[in-house]
């Protein structure tokens, strides 16, 4: 038997951000095919337009988001930091690398 921790209040996060995901493509207002920024899926986050780590962690482990890598090489230290380790962000093109 396998034993699991859930964390009910990121799951449900998570099912509020594909609802939102679902209802735009509905709606024709999302192209899932097309590249999108994590400024344009942050309007799809249930907590405002400041992304979770933990919920965008989930989503990229799950599969939901593919990350495009960046073409620059420039980067820097952003502000904001997940679970005690510093985000890098693309000088150019301000994509987190």
């Amino acid at each position: 038997m396998r034993e699991f921790k859930i964390d009910i209040t990121l799951a449900a996060e998570l099912a509020q951000f594909l609802e939102g995901l679902l209802e735009a493509e509905f709606n024709e207002e999302f192209d899932s095919e097309e590249p999108c920024t994590d400024t344009y899926l942050d309007q799809f986050m249930p907590n405002g337009l400041v992304p979770n780590a933990e919920l965008i962690a989930a989503i990229k482990a799950a599969g939901i988001v593919t990350e495009l890598p960046c073409q620059h090489k420039a980067v820097y230290t952003a502000v904001r930091h997940a679970g005690g380790m510093a985000i890098y962000k693309c000088k150019s093109c301000n994509k987190v690398v």
